[in-house]
């Protein structure tokens, strides 16, 4: 690095960092009170879990629902106070970065890296929607920022900041726990850590951790474990069907969730500088936190489809690890450094504002050319089921899919009214299966959204009468929307066969 900052130019970066954290989540949260569309399944999902607050739900534990609750409490059910909790963990996720990185190389880095971090693609599109990825983030951050100070002084304070930080990250999603991996994986490359493996305040750290996720265990243990087998079967392991191809799609995802920028030069410095940076101790920490999850997911990703966004916790330190490298390359690394920003702005812009955007270019919003269009349309289709509903009010709304539950639970008037999910063989598949049941519900009518068209049998064999009594279509665009019949089932029968 250049020469040691003055403590006055070490302030002036804390501001310009706190200032462009301010800034830009300004700008998201008023984004965010003029949302053009809709809740996306899984938010709507979450929302749900939010109002009956548990330890743990089938696909992942509580926190995310948690949050829902804390901001929805005050300022009601709005899309805005749903999502709010998103853009102010990043923002609180970028400031921790700033004081990693001030600690472990010098303000000037921490300010790229604060700054760099609300800008990526990935946090972008993330401030925008509610998912676990925001306090899994947030937590990883504080647990490396409180794991250095405790590594570095000793102090139990930190290393109880270290285990809390952990637990509450395990509770946001089970990614967390490759944190201590990484942390593992540090110590013992690094001598002068070493001693801290007999030390009773490591292990203390991993006492809280464990006591802080132990009530999300339990819950699991008293559900048949749904949630690790459902983790376990969206990675696909079992099925592995050993591909190239699938390691491909995953590296050429991650210019999209990290930057094209920032993304080569991490592969540039994995491929080429690797031995002389885990030389480094300060730069050996940023690469303990990326190794171990990126060769999971990669190999992962050999086995069976992987999702972009699983690597995220990576780029915490990947970030810092490139702009550290930039700002040691002079003139060439402010260049790269620049284009960086003007690319992701570009990105941010055409992601908040892709509509005009299209417009503008002349193009016509297609159900190809609008990524959003999932994201369209359910309040119109709820307020369609509201009249439905209003003509046959003893009749139980009733779907066959777990997003479209979530979604009637949400849109249709008044919220969080009783939907049954159809599951005539009892089968666990998801977080509706377990909470819903048409056990006792014999001589009960229902109003069933199916796919345009006759009944199906299989269904129809269970209720003494059915009549369609509604067709919606939501039209969305010329060639996509929300099309649905609507069947009166009256008289349900229990379980027959067909």
């Amino acid at each position: 690095m250049a020469e040691a900052l003055s403590a006055q130019d070490a302030r002036r970066y804390w501001l310009a960092a706190l200032a462009v954290t301010a800034l830009y989540t300004l700008y998201r949260l008023v984004l965010l009170a003029n949302f053009p569309y809709d809740l996306y399944g899984d938010e709507a999902q979450y929302w749900t879990w939010a109002q009956a607050p548990d330890w743990g739900y089938y696909s992942k534990p509580p926190v995310i629902a948690w949050l829902i609750t804390l901001t929805t409490a005050p300022c009601g059910d709005s899309l805005f106070c749903i999502k709010l909790a998103s853009p102010l963990l990043h923002a609180a996720t970028a400031l921790i970065l700033f004081a990693l990185t001030r600690r472990l190389f010098d303000a000037r880095a921490a300010f790229w890296v604060a700054a760099l971090y609300g800008l990526m693609p990935a946090i972008s599109l993330s401030t925008m929607i509610i998912s676990t990825d925001a306090p899994l983030l947030f937590f990883w951050a504080l647990g490396i920022y409180a794991l250095v100070r405790a590594l570095d002084e000793g102090h139990w304070r930190w290393w109880l900041l270290t285990g809390l930080a952990l637990g509450l990250g395990m509770l946001s999603k089970y990614n967390m726990v490759i944190f201590v991996l990484s942390g593992l994986v540090f110590v013992l490359a690094t001598p002068r850590h070493r001693h801290w493996i007999t030390s009773p305040r490591p292990w203390a750290a991993a006492l809280l951790a464990f006591l802080v996720y132990l009530p999300n265990l339990l819950w699991n243990a008293a559900t048949g474990f749904v949630s690790y087998q459902h983790t376990q079967e969206i990675s696909q392991v079992d099925r592995a069907r050993w591909s190239l191809d699938g390691l491909g799609d995953f590296i050429g995802s991650q210019f999209g969730v990290f930057g094209p920028i920032l993304f080569a030069v991490l592969l540039f410095l994995l491929l080429r500088r690797l031995p002389a940076l885990w030389r480094d101790e300060k730069t050996r920490l940023l690469l303990a936190f990326v190794l171990p999850w990126l060769l999971i997911v990669s190999f992962i990703s050999l086995a069976s489809r992987v999702h972009a966004n699983w690597s995220a916790p990576i780029y915490l330190t990947a970030l810092m690890l490139v702009v550290v490298w930039l700002l040691g390359r002079g003139r060439l690394g402010r260049v790269l450094l620049g284009a960086t920003v003007a690319i992701h702005l570009l990105f941010a812009g055409v992601i908040y504002h892709y509509d005009t955007v299209l417009r503008a270019a002349g193009i016509e919003l297609t159900a190809r050319t609008d990524p959003y269009k999932r994201v369209r349309g359910w309040s119109e289709l709820g307020q369609a089921i509201t009249h439905v509903q209003d003509l046959h009010p003893d009749a139980t709304l009733m779907t066959g899919d777990r997003m479209l539950t979530a979604q009637l639970m949400y849109y249709v008037q008044p919220r969080m009214q009783t939907v049954v999910k159809w599951n005539p063989d009892g089968l666990i598949r998801d977080h509706y299966d377990m909470t819903t049941s048409l056990e006792g519900r014999q001589g009960d009518d229902f109003l069933l959204l199916h796919a345009p068209g006759d009944l199906s049998p299989s269904i129809a064999a269970h209720f003494e009468h059915h009549q369609r009594v509604a067709r919606i279509r939501i039209p969305v665009h010329p060639d996509w929307g929300h099309h649905f019949d609507v069947y009166l089932l009256q008289g349900y029968r229990g379980t027959v066969t067909p």
